[in-house]
């Protein structure tokens, strides 16, 4: 790699710089007047000049360039002057050859209405800098035009430096930069690049498009086919990358297409640093990286994630989808779906930070470890009313939790046909040692070896002994999850906590049907454990747990209870047809005739004041 200054991506100037100066050729609302004389250039000498370089230099300022079709051997410059430089016939037929001796285009201190230029072919340039264009504190638009075949340090099809730019309706293609920006770089600058694309541009890092400390529009805009040559880690903190994108500090990019893009090292589509910018409405889908983030990657950023569909992507180790390392963001309204990882987090992976996550689907995403849907590694984030389907893992088929850093919530999830080889085809809790909630949710069709909807482990100590994990499930409901092993709905291998308002109806496994407690100090109460086939419904191997309230019937050939003496009749617990209105398309509110109304803890009540019934919508929370 060759040298770089990271003067610009600090976004510190030197002294006495500013932005562009105004010389009042422009209307308030920033519309350019171009009122000077219309220049012709021919290079058959039919017009004014023959040369653009010629008219450049000739032209007041406010005038207007008219450039007939041809192609101009030339290295152009501007500065100190606003021009409209504009082809006669389109990109295709006007083309700059810069010869492969220096930039194609330089705009330097170009005040008021800058540089515009519409519809010309910017090729074959060279620069210690830029290769296509080299914009400096100046306001620059480039309309309708081709960018491409051009080398350069940093921003090789496009380097602007303390401007304002527009970028629309232009194809940026096949250019190489050193650095950053394969197609183009911006940096401390202002703007917005719309309805573009970058194709098959190459940089170490935005190997497409790159931003530092550059709060521009990225809209509407398609990157595809684009490489981030970078394998480790840079100067610019822990990991690099963002073959579509790279982006440090705030930006908008929304409607974009991301695609096919690859990264060495992190972030396949695109990758952000710091900031809060807001990621909306794109489709990132089939991109590659060759350590973490297929789809994308943020790192210490509080952007806003939403309304993306994130497909197709995969990465090496972690996050097939979608990277996020620590930071405060808020994820929401996303499809995650069939990507995959080598390691950990098919879907999506969140490390070392406090997330909203919330309306989100996780579909068909495959992990080579843990967390097919999502993984929360040393997280604290609270899951809200978010999908998990089809997902696969050795572990935690639909979400796997390790090591979580305070209280962890999941309310309001649906978890179905998810599997896990190992144990959690739903969901598995594995090394946490703060409290697990999971509440008003579904675990439907899941399959593990143990746990086929959920497995909660054990907590492994400092000094290599283990722990209880407490935990609570509130408001619940387990149907048709299957465990080849042990644990047909629940799997808690050593815990502490609580089951109250849980349904676990027609599951299976060879041992433990229903719920299966290894080791710990677990009460079930309030809950109903119905027609769970293979085995014994409720089954106590190790520990103690205590039921109160419970309905537990219907295990025909086999027990409700084991491992512990048959409560039923004592502590309000009955063995009695729950009498469900529709089970077996999910809805386990109670028929009138229900055994299990008013049949709950005395203490507790229901929504509408009375006392608590049994299952999943009885109790303070059984509104859902």
């Amino acid at each position: 790699m060759g040298a770089r200054s990271f003067l610009p991506l600090l976004g510190v100037a030197a002294v006495g710089c500013a932005g562009p100066p105004s010389t009042g050729l422009a209307d308030a609302d920033g519309v350019a007047k171009f009122v000077g004389p219309t220049v012709s250039v021919c290079a058959d000498g039919s017009g004014d000049q023959t040369t653009i370089q010629a008219a450049i230099d000739a032209a007041p300022s406010g005038s207007t360039l008219s450039v007939c079709a041809g192609t101009y051997a030339e290295n152009l410059r501007v500065a100190g002057k606003a021009l409209r430089v504009v082809s006669e016939d389109g990109a295709a037929a006007t083309i700059i050859d810069g010869g492969g001796s220096g930039a194609v285009l330089t705009v330097a201190m170009s005040s008021g209405a800058g540089l515009q230029v519409d519809g010309f072919t910017l090729q074959n340039g060279s620069g210690t800098g830029a290769g296509g264009v080299q914009c400096t504190r100046s306001t620059f638009s480039l309309s309708d035009s081709i960018v491409r075949d051009n080398t350069g340090a940093e921003g090789a099809g496009l380097m602007a430096w303390l401007c304002s730019v527009s970028l629309s309706s232009s194809d940026f293609e096949d250019n190489v930069a050193v650095g950053r920006g394969g197609g183009a770089y911006l940096s401390s600058s202002s703007g917005s690049v719309d309805g573009c694309t970058f194709d098959g541009n190459e940089a170490e890092e935005g190997g497409g498009l790159a931003l530092a400390s550059s709060p521009v529009d990225v809209t509407g805009n398609t990157l595809t086919d684009n490489e981030a040559t970078t394998t480790s880690e840079t100067l610019n903190g822990p990991g690099s990358g963002g073959g579509g994108l790279w982006v440090y500090g705030d930006a908008t990019i929304r409607g974009n297409t991301i695609q096919s893009n690859d990264s060495g090292y992190h972030g396949g589509g695109l990758y952000v640093w710091g900031g809060s910018a807001e990621i909306a409405d794109n489709d990132i889908s089939d991109n590659y990286s060759g350590e973490d983030g297929g789809g994308g990657y943020t790192n210490q950023s509080s952007a806003w994630l939403h309304d993306n569909i994130i497909s197709g992507n995969e990465a090496f180790d972690d996050a097939g989808g979608f990277r996020i390392y620590v930071g405060g963001m808020t994820v929401e309204d996303n499809l995650f779906e069939s990507n995959i990882a080598g390691d950990d987090g098919g879907g999506l992976k969140l490390s070392h930070s406090d997330q909203t996550v919330r309306r989100n689907a996780f579909a068909d995403n495959t992990a080579g470890d843990a967390g097919g849907g999502l993984e929360l590694d040393n997280e604290t984030t609270t899951i809200e009313d978010c999908t998990f389907e089809g997902n696969s893992a050795t572990r935690g088929g639909g979400l796997h939790s390790w090591r979580n850093e305070d209280v962890l919530t999941i309310v309001g999830a649906l978890f179905t046909d998810n599997t896990a080889s190992d144990c959690g085809g739903g969901v598995q809790f594995d090394n946490d040692p703060y409290e697990i909630t999971i509440e008003q949710s579904v675990f439907e069709g899941n399959t593990a070896s143990d746990g086929g909807g959920l497995c909660v482990d054990e907590v492994e100590l400092e000094d290599g002994g283990f722990d209880d994990t407490v935990f609570a499930l509130v408001n619940t409901a387990f149907y048709n999850n299957v465990a080849t092993d042990d644990g047909g709905a629940v799997y808690l291998k050593t815990a502490i906590g609580t089951v109250r308002n849980t349904v676990l109806f027609e599951n299976s496994a060879p041992t433990a049907s229903g719920l299966v407690l290894k080791s710990g100090t677990v009460t079930l109460m309030n809950s109903i454990v119905y027609r769970n086939t293979g085995s014994d419904g409720v089954v106590v191997e190790g520990g103690t747990l205590t039921p109160r309230f419970n309905d537990v019937f219907g295990h025909w050939g086999h027990s409700n209870w084991s491992g512990l003496s048959d409560p039923t009749g004592t502590a309000g617990n009955i063995s009695q047809a729950p009498a469900f209105d529709w089970p077996r398309g999910g809805d386990f509110h109670l028929d009138p005739s229900s055994p299990c109304i008013d049949a709950g803890l005395p203490f507790l009540t229901d929504p509408d004041g009375t006392r608590s019934d049994m299952g999943a919508h009885g109790g303070p929370e059984g509104a859902w």
